[in-house]
């Protein structure tokens, strides 16, 4: 086995493993691309050299050269390895020469092989613990501890360089004189709305896909050609691994935060994803908990631009990947509609020294397809090309040549499916600003704190009892507490508790006599749990034509549980309504209205499967839309309008909204009313919308 040794890159301060035998031999690395020489003041040791089981100690390591190796035009695609050295000649052996070399080489051998032996048990530990620091270092590799992956099935507890560090520590990257860029970068991506359409957090890099997340940006930001120190950047994302609150509380105070600590030599970007709607032509960004009919809910553009106008930065670019949609899935829930003139309007003449870089124009939508949102692929696309940028601390970020990019790629995308949409710039960079200053520290790492809502454990409680019954649709996660405003007006004694543990209250909903309601909500729970084992098929592939008779055998299958659950709810449904004739038992106004919520979403249930069924349907009676030229087949999206005639299920939809807008309007400032009115906006239809899966 190679011996390794643990340095550090001279020029971006990542941890590398090293063979042994490349000390003293230019080497790149895997990080930066930056080439280097690392020197050994002692010989590497081979494995040979253990004596009883027990590894000698690792070479120690010279302080890195004084500057940066220069090669002329000659370069390496490989990383943390060695360049190629120039031939050294060959002396050539005579026969006597190479028996005794045979015979060295084997007594040397036999040597080592005992030296194995005895060392064997700690040679395990040593093998374990490499495999483990070239795991972390392939992590560290993707992306910081910082910026955690998009992907929220896979954890890791890698930790970075930058998670031991002191806020204000100087991260300078060489010791030869070669400081850190003064840059910095805010990435806000609000994904899980509360009365919006929620959005797709965006996906990891993998193979040919650059990736789409903030968590994917984050880390490019720190590469070629942007070169952003790994703890000037901030990502504040609901979507992401480790979920932060995007209310607007957080961000605004993130926000002022990031605009008050830049320091004039510093170039700085804002990036916000997300929503973002026009009111009585006032424009505003919408956070997680942002209501369209409560103007003070939402962040004022004006309010962002005077944040700006007061930075001292160099450079301010903010950028706005607004008014998504998602042409294959739908809406769920409202969305925003396509860029509105007054709100374009607002991005042509931003303040002075202030540059706006919008997603889509007037008249477009920032396109969201199954992996997430189109410019922020384009985006991490075009970065990882590390072409021609930022080549010296006092350049500018290199904004023409990454708009030209990203809006070829928005249209080589886009094209063949006869949708547009391209990014513009407006403002100015100003001509002059303050001059490069390395001495200077860095700003302090910004700091998310968690804002702090009123009866926290009153509200966590009453969210914990919501949760008990399944959402209708079940295709988003339920509602967490970091998403909710602080209801400081809601009365704590009104909505109390009656109730100490979870298991009083399973022994009162046991007791059927004395608590109808809150043993009719179990019992709703179970058949709703039950009818989660249905799983709604998001995509069919296209069949080429008509259905065969056997597809149509599979889809009448497939129908088939659908159908019984149908029974089995509506049997419950009138097991409720009995319960619900005993409402004058229940003393509990909380558990009256958990009772109102779980009898609307039960309904609500039955109208959505009702509507799979519909779809399923429209299969087998080769009722599917036409496809255009590289669709591959359907996508099960969001309607408004439901696919049924049945006038059964056109009533229930009815009913459920109107109870649900009930609940809203009757229980004001508290969870109930966001449950309610995002439950009473959530579109039950379901039909068939071609994709390119």
């Amino acid at each position: 086995m190679t011996p390794v040794v643990h340095s550090k890159c001279p020029y971006c301060d990542r941890s590398l493993r090293i063979p042994a035998e490349w000390l003293s031999r230019p080497m790149k690395c895997k990080h930066c691309q930056q080439v280097f020489v690392t020197r050994a003041t002692a010989p590497a040791l081979q494995p040979a050299s253990m004596v009883a089981g027990m590894p000698l100690p690792p070479p120690v390591l010279s302080p890195p050269p004084v500057a940066p190796l220069s090669l002329g035009n000659k370069s390496s695609g490989f990383n943390d390895e060695p360049l190629a050295s120039a031939a050294l000649p060959r002396r050539r052996r005579g026969r006597r020469g190479w028996m005794v070399g045979t015979l060295v080489g084997l007594v040397l051998l036999g040597i080592a092989a005992g030296a194995v032996v005895l060392a064997w048990p700690e040679l395990q530990k040593a093998l374990k613990k490499d495999k483990d620091e070239d795991d972390k270092d392939k992590i560290a590799e993707l992306k910081d501890k910082q910026f955690p992956p998009a992907d929220k099935d896979k954890k890791t507890s890698a930790k970075t360089k930058d998670d031991a560090k002191p806020p204000n520590d100087k991260d300078t990257r060489s010791a030869s004189g070669r400081d850190v860029f003064p840059r910095r970068a805010l990435l806000i991506n609000v994904s899980n709305y509360l009365l919006f359409n929620p959005l797709d957090y965006g996906s990891d890099r993998d193979g040919n896909y650059p990736g789409s997340s903030t968590a994917v940006l984050a880390d490019q930001l720190t590469r070629p050609p942007m070169n952003i120190p790994p703890n000037q950047i901030t990502e504040l994302a609901d979507g992401a691994r480790k979920p932060l609150s995007t209310t607007k509380p957080q961000i605004e105070a993130a926000l002022s935060e990031f605009v008050q600590t830049s320091r004039p030599q510093d170039r700085i970007v804002i990036l916000f994803t997300g929503h973002a709607i026009d009111m009585e032509k006032q424009a505003y960004l919408v956070p997680v908990e942002g209501n369209r009919e409560k103007p003070d809910t939402l962040i004022p553009l004006a309010w962002v631009y005077e944040q700006l106008a007061k930075c001292p930065a160099r450079q301010k670019l903010l950028v706005l990947d607004v008014f998504r949609f998602p042409p294959a899935r739908g809406e769920e829930l409202p969305g925003a509609g396509e860029m509105p003139g007054d709100f374009d309007a607002k991005l042509h003449n931003p303040p002075a020294g202030i540059q706006v870089w919008t997603a889509c124009s007037k008249g477009q939508q920032s396109l969201e397809f199954e992996k997430g949102s189109l410019f922020l692929q384009a985006l991490c696309n075009s970065l990882q090309e590390r072409g021609k940028g930022i080549t010296e601390p006092t350049a500018s970020l290199p904004l023409d040549l990454l708009v030209t990019k990203v809006n070829q790629r928005l249209k080589d995308v886009l094209g063949a499916k006869k949708l547009e949409q391209v990014s513009q710039v407006y403002g100015k960079e100003p001509d002059e600003g303050a001059a490069f200053d390395p001495s200077q520290d860095l700003p302090p790492k910004l700091t998310l704190k968690p804002p702090s809502a009123g009866a926290q454990t009153l509200v966590r409680n009453i969210l914990e009892e919501i949760n008990i019954i399944p959402s209708p649709r079940g295709s988003r996660q339920p509602i967490n507490l970091a998403s909710l405003p602080a209801f400081t007006g809601m009365s704590p004694d009104e909505y109390k508790a009656d109730y100490k543990s979870p298991k009083e209250l399973m022994a009162m909903a046991k007791d059927k006599e004395k608590y109808p309601l809150r043993a009719a909500y179990f019992e709703v729970q179970k058949i709703l749990k039950e009818s989660e084992k249905i799983r709604v098929k998001e995509f069919f592939p296209s069949p080429g034509g008509p259905a065969s008779p056997q597809l149509k055998k599979n889809i009448a299958r497939e129908q088939q549980p659908v159908g019984v659950m149908q029974f089995e709810l509506k049997n419950a449904l009138d097991q409720l309504v009995k319960a619900g004739e005993q409402r004058d038992k229940e003393n509990s106004k909380r558990w009256q209205i958990n009772f109102d919520l779980a009898v609307a979403r039960l309904k609500a249930r039955l109208v959505y499967l009702n509507e799979y069924n519909e779809i399923l349907a429209k299969v087998r009676g080769d009722s599917l839309p036409d496809l255009a030229p590289g669709d591959t087949g359907f996508r099960v999206g969001s309607s408004v309008k439901l696919s049924t005639k049945e006038s059964e299920y056109k009533k229930m939809e009815k009913e459920v909204k109107k109870s649900l807008v009930a609940i809203a309007r009757d229980h004001p400032n508290t969870p109930w009313a966001i449950v309610a009115q995002r439950e009473s906006m959530t579109a039950l239809g379901l039909m068939w919308r071609p994709t390119r899966e």
